[in-house]
């Protein structure tokens, strides 16, 4: 049940780093306005109604190592076994021994009135979808071994099907065949064996689990009556997520985290009383005081507090829930699970081809971040939404680069991610709103020799909206932020080279990166304007403040900034702990070493003669 990807699943050289250099860029930008991948894993790893253990593990390791971030969950309140499971279909007592008919129940979140027949939640048409893969080679990876079927007939009043399979077996119920074991337990110590696993090395990033719950239906797919079996005690959610079998309450930012800080934004704890470097940007959210007090109503930390000084890295929220359910007191996990549409907001958008025609957050006469509000923005990608849509993913990328986080609801290459990661991965590459696919390209070393060891520096092309290296001594304008708007940028008013662009940016502007998708849309729209306005051409190149010139492939904002990371492995690839992550270890080991060498201090002191003959209190030598 621990994270298991398939070989290649994580992203590693050109791809990796443009996923690590994008998340270091946001990590001071509140979590709410930083965009990423979502799914929906009904679709992408149960869409053929098959539940069962190893595909289940091996499709969520396959969807967490590609960098998916954010998950939305159906759990179904199984009455008959008192806990949540993935399945639909209740498994503790199966009362008919003829199989479930296929039927039409809602989608999820949807209300459901009278008997239901259980069904298949992913339409077919949804199966059909054919997305160009950026991916590498296929993995070769030997298959897990398929899983003991046995079709359960039963009468009402027989054991449970359980009782007569193991958790490993997986019992057929008409469409769908689910094993027992297949429940928001596996999830959870899938998730939490993630985040062990990358909690010390630059692949760690904040995620995100939404559920949606539902009721479980008999296998003669009619909804009972639960209102006597609701989930409570060790069954409610909030209680599963701090109990000790999943691992997982170490990592999770909890709504009560949030309200502390919020209240006393200067306080030790809190998003301003840490090294600036981890401060969270606090144009994006609206600041008070009361009294000497500093607080904030509505705002979010970054992703740098969240992760590097409170070493949190999932939030956990609820999204819809079906009418059955509604008896259910939510308030019993509400100090450690965000409430409904707290962590979402999703958007109408319309769609023109393989663009956004409306619901754009982006607005060029708009650059008040009060104004263009797209905190916790989120779009379902589904058979409805984008219905004609080619086999492209120009979709996913211009939702992005709108601040829309794109969530993908679809079953990618007629596959589930179990079984097949690479078009699920190329929909995460496209939601890289920075570098431009094969960028930023690798340079092997800094030998002046090279034509190529110049090239360390970044740019915007007009063009293509992405970006891409050049040679450093190369001249072209500046990118300009004004101070505290971060959707205000500016063009200086003549060109130079990356070391003496920031001496081009007029007062009050600062040569800067944008931090975010939608800064980025707003930088480019100020290009393109200087562009036509200089009768420049349209792939024309912009300097921004970003380099690897302190060492290869590690790109960071500020033309004499340093690296934050340690050494790489023959790829290039970085291994180990971000530095503020390791500063952290290395005070906490230092702190280690004093306090047992205090203790072997007491436990050892004793009184020793000197050679003068005096006696005195010392350690052994």
């Amino acid at each position: 049940m621990s994270y298991s990807p398939d070989d290649n699943a994580i992203p590693f050289g050109t791809a990796f780093t443009r996923q690590l250099s994008q998340r270091d860029l946001s990590l001071q930008v509140p979590i709410n306005y930083v965009t990423v991948p979502g799914v929906v894993l009904t679709s992408a790893c149960f869409a053929n109604q098959r539940y069962e253990e190893a595909s289940a593990v091996r499709c969520i390791s396959n969807l967490l190592a590609v960098g998916f971030q954010r998950f939305e969950v159906d759990i179904y309140w199984d009455a008959s076994r008192q806990l949540w499971s993935l399945c639909p279909v209740q498994l503790g007592a199966v009362t008919s021994r003829r199989s479930a008919p296929r039927g039409t129940l809602d989608r999820p979140g949807d209300v459901r009135e009278g008997p239901v027949n259980v069904f298949a939640r992913q339409d077919a048409s949804a199966r059909s979808l054919t997305l160009t893969s950026t991916a590498t080679q296929v993995s070769t990876q030997t298959e897990p071994p398929p899983s003991t079927t046995v079709t359960i007939s039963s009468t009402a009043g027989s054991a449970s099907p359980t009782a007569a399979a193991g958790s490993g077996t997986a019992i057929d119920l008409g469409d769908y065949s689910c094993t027992a074991s297949t429940n928001l337990e596996l999830l959870l110590k899938v998730v939490s064996s993630h985040l062990d696993s990358t909690q010390t090395n630059v692949n760690s990033t904040v995620s995100y689990l939404i559920f949606n719950l539902h009721e479980a239906a008999r296998a003669d797919g009619e909804l009972p009556d639960i209102s006597d079996s609701l989930p409570h005690g060790n069954n409610s959610l909030g209680t599963i997520l701090l109990g000790p079998t999943t691992n997982i309450s170490e990592y999770l930012y909890s709504p009560g985290g949030l309200a502390d800080q919020r209240a006393d934004l200067n306080a030790s704890f809190s998003w301003f009383g840490v090294n600036p470097s981890r401060e969270t940007e606090s144009s994006y959210f609206d600041v008070d005081k009361s009294t000497s007090d500093y607080f904030t109503p509505n705002g979010w930390p970054g992703e740098s507090f969240v992760e590097f000084t409170q070493a949190k890295r999932l939030l956990v929220g609820i999204g819809s829930i079906d009418s059955e359910l509604e008896g259910y007191n939510l308030e019993a996990n509400s100090s450690t699970v965000f409430s409904p549409g707290y962590l979402s907001e999703p958007v109408s958008v319309e769609f023109d081809s393989d663009e956004v025609e409306s619901g754009c957050f982006f607005d060029d006469d708009v650059t008040a971040v009060s104004r263009g509000n797209n905190s916790w923005a989120t779009v379902a990608l589904n058979s409805s939404t984008v219905s004609g849509l080619a086999s492209n993913l120009d979709i996913v990328t211009d939702l992005t680069r709108c601040g829309i986080s794109p969530i993908l609801n679809r079953t990618l290459g007629g596959s589930t991610a179990d079984e097949n990661f690479q078009p699920y991965g190329a929909f995460v590459q496209s939601t890289i709103w920075s570098w431009a696919e094969g960028q930023p390209r690798n340079n092997t070393d800094h030998d002046a020799d090279d034509p190529d060891s110049s090239n360390r520096c970044a740019v915007l092309n007009g063009e293509s909206g992405h970006w891409e290296v050049e040679n450093c001594e190369n001249r072209h304008y500046s990118a300009c932020l004004t101070s505290g708007q971060p959707y205000r940028w500016s063009i200086s008013d003549s060109d130079t080279n990356y070391v003496e662009a920031g001496m081009t940016c007029e007062d009050g502007t600062t040569f800067d990166t944008p931090r975010t998708a939608l800064e980025n849309r707003y930088l480019l729209d100020a290009w393109r304007e200087r562009i036509d306005n200089n009768d420049l051409d349209d792939n024309s190149l912009l300097w921004i403040n970003f380099n690897d010139l302190d060492a290869k492939a590690c790109w960071v904002v500020g033309q004499n900034a340093s690296c934050p990371y340690l050494q790489q492995d023959d790829n290039g690839r970085f291994v180990v702990v971000p530095v503020v992550a390791s500063i952290i270890v290395f005070v906490l080991a230092t702190l280690t070493v004093f306090v047992k060498c205090a203790a072997n201090r007491q436990r050892a002191r004793r009184r020793r003669k000197g050679d003068d003959g005096w006696d005195y209190e010392g350690v052994p030598s």
